[in-house]
């Protein structure tokens, strides 16, 4: 089914072509979105707001030759997947009297859960003192699962630096931690 977002384009050119990249692409796109999120209806979502953020790129997206655009369209729908999940894994919730993150409820053994609400809560008291690429090492590596050589493809460093990085991470964390307790 067309998104709606589409049948709404004025200029018919620009609908007939969105419409046929939409049918064409529609499984990559989607299988694309799947590896990274993997309820359904997010992923439906992120799918309806990449082909919205399409649309704005109309012009760009023609002229693109296949493999070019096949490129384009699979890094735009990961980067909306990821975007959403961090979004996602951002929005806290409350658990007694601080806040955890979302990732920490997974925790299949109680004790281990009780334990993982307590330093999740300490770790969420020091976040905000932590600088912002400290904060975005720790994200990607352990609350998206992200490789190191994604990573480091989001930072633009090489993927043999980001092992110190992160190790320069949790130490930040460890003694942010630290000065708190």
């Amino acid at each position: 089914m067309i998104p709606i977002c589409i049948q709404t384009i004025e200029n018919d050119d620009d609908r007939d072509f969105m419409e046929w990249l939409f049918l064409e692409y529609h499984p990559l796109m989607y299988a694309t979105i799947r590896k990274v999120i993997h309820d359904q209806w997010t992923c439906e979502d992120v799918l309806q707001e990449s082909v919205r953020k399409f649309i704005d790129h109309i012009p760009q997206l023609r002229e693109m030759d296949a493999a070019s655009r096949t490129n384009y369209i699979v890094v735009a729908c990961r980067y909306n997947a990821i975007e959403e999940e961090k979004r996602q894994r951002r929005a806290p919730f409350p658990v007694g009297n601080g806040v955890i993150d979302i990732a920490s409820r997974d925790a299949e053994d109680p004790e281990r859960q009780i334990l993982l609400l307590d330093d999740a809560d300490v770790l969420w008291q020091v976040w905000p003192q932590l600088d912002s690429r400290t904060r975005q090492l720790l994200e990607d590596k352990y609350v998206l699962n992200m490789s190191d050589a994604e990573i480091a493809s989001a930072l633009g460093v090489k993927s043999s630096s980001v092992r110190m990085l992160l190790t320069r991470a949790r130490s930040k964390a460890r003694k942010a931690i630290e000065k708190k307790m």
